[in-house]
């Protein structure tokens, strides 16, 4: 009378569950990080400008950074 042993094909289905879950989180995690490394390029190129020479690009790209999705 011991505990009673999930079957083979349960376990595979929780694998792959689980396989499925963390493939997602990598995936959103490295679409994150690209979108970052996109603002911080845009806010380093527009830092670089004069004052005078700044647009709402600039703005655009200090809203991106502190957006932080």
């Amino acid at each position: 009378m011991g505990a009673q042993q999930p079957t083979k094909k349960r376990f595979d289905l929780e694998g792959r569950v689980v396989k499925e879950a963390v493939r997602n989180a990598l995936q959103d995690r490295r679409k994150t990080l690209t979108k970052l490394i996109r603002a911080f390029r845009e806010y380093r190129k527009l830092a670089d400008q004069p004052l005078t020479l700044r647009g709402s690009e600039y703005a655009h790209a200090v809203q991106e950074l502190n957006k932080g999705d």
